[in-house]
């Protein structure tokens, strides 16, 4: 018995099938297809959609014709929202473990063709060339061959795990987006939209006397779905706003002439409608909906949020601008000359404000930053903001360091840790213990033995050793939760806890 059944859960399924059969050929007419990973044949785009009873019956009968007893069973009883978002919510995120999978699975191709093209060519002297007409001619170019074939699949598989790690992001992106409470403001507008539409529908349809009650019934029917659907969606924004993670602005919060901010900036409000703001605005944007606006100003006062706390506009100004100039900065400091003095003032503002030397490294400065989601953080960060912009256009005007320095009091309330005094004393890897603070890598550069700070901060964690192609590894956890792994014969310049 072949059986062909719909559910709003499943969609639509061929169970009773066996591999070669006969049942997939007859069926992929109609648009079935059949799943490796699920083993079963399916119709793609039905799951929480009412059945395609036409195409489920072509199948039905196709199958009849050819000799095989075939059973329909339909449910078309739809799911809540909730129980609807929550499973789309476990496929996506078992399709991105599977994504990460395939990339682990190459990443380890990539990683033991790598090792064996290194382990070919280590028994090779460096600069060695062929020589040809000696007895290990053909040996050594074997090798060579072998090795650099090593190499291209190597490269190959790191393409590879790249695209699949890529796909994963991709899948969990997506999947966050759909829980933005701004797309859920849009989704509720669409919602909307269909329910009107239904509505017009309904009271367009013939009367029951007429034709039965058939197409009052599934027009009621979607408009229940709809009502639901749009409840589930006004309970998030709802549970947004009691968590305080979200409000939605709207006419309530917006009168003429109020700035307004959007993706392209400020821009003055001439209208509040219904479900948008019209602008003050000869080209784009004319109209701002309300699930795109992210902050309004007025009388001086800025709100970034319609339960936030109003601020000052010319501090919210110089704020926007400190960010603009640091995130510039930072992605042009391999740029031109004149950029990379910008980068430059700006690193250095920060550790002037700070009273740090001028070759601290980032971690220290990254330090004073609070990232808690506290007001008092907040006001911290903004009035960070506002010191080092000041310090930065001073140093952009030519004023000397020194005498910049000389002005300042060092700002050091907000440090998550700071950075002991005194010589440190020189650790490998795995004699750190949670509490040391690591003052940098010893490494050798162009003036010799060199402390570099890239790797630095209060330790936190220390793992486990690793053996990994010859070498011994261990990963250190620093407070902050990133992690560095780094070779165990390492020496670092490190602050011992039981010092502090």
């Amino acid at each position: 018995m072949i059986t062909i059944s719909h559910t709003h859960a499943t969609g639509t399924v061929i169970s009773g099938s066996r591999r070669g059969d006969g049942v997939l050929p007859l069926v992929a007419q109609h648009g079935f297809r059949y799943s490796r990973q699920s083993q079963i044949i399916y119709l793609r785009g039905t799951r929480d959609r009412d059945a395609p009873v036409a195409r489920i019956n072509a199948a039905a009968a196709a199958l009849r014709e050819h000799g095989f007893a075939v059973s329909v069973e339909i449910d078309d009883q739809w799911r809540p929202a909730a129980e609807r978002e929550a499973a789309a919510a476990h496929r996506a995120g078992e399709r991105a473990e599977r994504y990460d999978q395939h990339a682990d699975t190459a990443a380890a191709r990539r990683d033991a063709r790598q090792h064996a093209a290194e382990q070919t060519l280590d028994v090779i002297p460096a600069g060695q060339p062929l020589l040809p007409g000696h007895h290990s001619y053909h040996g050594d170019r074997a090798r060579r061959e072998r090795a650099f074939a090593n190499l291209d699949a190597a490269l190959t598989a790191s393409r590879e795990a790249t695209a699949w790690a890529g796909r994963a992001d991709a899948v969990r992106a997506h999947a966050a987006r759909l829980e933005d409470p701004r797309v859920v403001m849009r989704r509720l507008e669409t919602l909307n939209a269909e329910l009107r539409a239904r509505q017009r529908e309904l009271d367009a349809a013939p009367s029951v006397e007429d034709t039965g009650d058939a197409p009052q019934h599934h027009i009621r029917r979607e408009i229940d779905r709809l009502r639901e659907n749009i409840a589930h969606q006004q309970q998030i924004l709802a549970q947004h706003a009691a968590d305080g993670t979200f409000h939605a602005w709207g006419p309530q919060n917006l009168t003429t002439g109020d700035q307004v901010r959007g993706i392209s900036g400020w821009h003055r409000v001439t209208r509040v409608n219904r479900k948008s703001v019209s602008l003050a605005n000869t080209d784009w944007p004319q109209k701002l909906t309300f699930d795109k606006i992210h902050g309004r100003r007025r009388d001086g006062l800025q709100l970034d949020t319609p339960a936030g706390e109003p601020w000052p506009v010319d501090l919210a100004r110089t704020v926007a601008r400190w960010h603009h100039v640091s995130h510039h900065a930072t992605g042009h400091a391999a740029s031109s000359p004149a950029e990379q003095q910008k980068a430059r003032h700006a690193d250095n503002a920060r550790r002037l404000v700070h009273g740090l030397d001028l070759n601290a490294g980032d971690q220290q400065t990254a330090a004073f930053w609070p990232t808690a989601d506290t007001p008092h953080a907040l006001h911290t960060r903004r009035r960070l903001a506002a010191a080092y912009l000041a310090v930065y256009d001073r140093l952009q005007a030519g004023e000397p360091v020194p005498a910049i320095a000389a002005s300042l009091i060092p700002d050091r309330d907000a440090a998550a840790w700071t950075m002991p005094d005194g010589d440190p004393v020189d650790r490998k890897p795995a004699q750190l213990t949670p509490g040391d603070i690591v003052v940098g890598l010893w490494d050798t550069g162009p003036h010799g033995r060199e402390l570099w700070p890239h790797f630095q901060g209060p330790v936190a964690h220390i793992g486990d050793l690793v053996e990994r192609h010859g070498r011994t590894w261990v990963t250190v956890t620093f407070t902050d939760g990133t992690d560095r792994e780094i070779r165990a014969d390492r020496w670092l310049a490190v602050h011992p806890t039981a010092r502090q």
